[in-house]
């Protein structure tokens, strides 16, 4: 099976809690499948989580940064 890493910071983490209990945490990086990794992009995009969330795989060894920008969804409509 293939499993990638997410390093997440505090708030991120506060938001994707409950997906993380029990997930393999090692140098704050959260070694989960691509469905957990679905999951926890879906909650912080539901949450309108404004930071970064890099992403490693250890099979390939990419590493890349998700930016999650403040949500235009704030902005008032014409």
């Amino acid at each position: 099976m293939h499993y990638m890493n997410l390093q997440l910071d505090d708030k991120a983490q506060g938001i994707a809690a409950d997906l993380l209990s029990g997930l393999e945490n090692k140098n704050g990086l959260f070694k989960m499948t691509a469905r957990f990794a679905a999951l926890i992009d879906s909650r912080l995009n539901e949450n309108d989580y404004v930071g970064t969330v890099t992403w490693f795989s250890e099979d390939d060894y990419i590493e890349h940064d998700i930016e999650y920008p403040a949500s235009s969804s704030a902005a008032p409509s014409a």
